[in-house]
């Protein structure tokens, strides 16, 4: 999503701006994934000891599934934990997707 598309989406009433600019980035993240799967991890428009934080509020109004963490490349030298979650029906009517 360019910046401009990201211009043109208008903000949920029941979100407030960070909460607004936290998802667009997870769908921002999800896009590589055709849309399946977004990391939570990735998100720098909070801080990090943040980000647990809003990722629940938009879990809670019904934006993403609970995040789950997974190890990739396990058994390999470059072994990484991520977390993962998924975004729902309503952030895709939401969002136009």
């Amino acid at each position: 999503m360019t910046s401009e598309e990201r211009d043109r989406k208008c903000r949920p009433e029941d979100l407030n701006e960070t909460e607004w600019e936290v998802l667009l980035q997870l769908v921002e993240s999800s896009e590589g994934n055709g849309h399946d799967f977004c990391f939570t991890d990735e998100l720098t428009c909070v801080a990090p000891e943040r980000r647990s934080g809003y990722v629940s509020q938009l879990v809670q109004k019904g934006y993403l599934t609970s995040p789950v963490k997974h190890i990739v490349n396990q058994g390999t030298p470059w072994a990484e934990s991520v977390t993962q979650a998924e975004l729902t029906e309503r952030t895709f009517r939401e969002l136009g997707i």
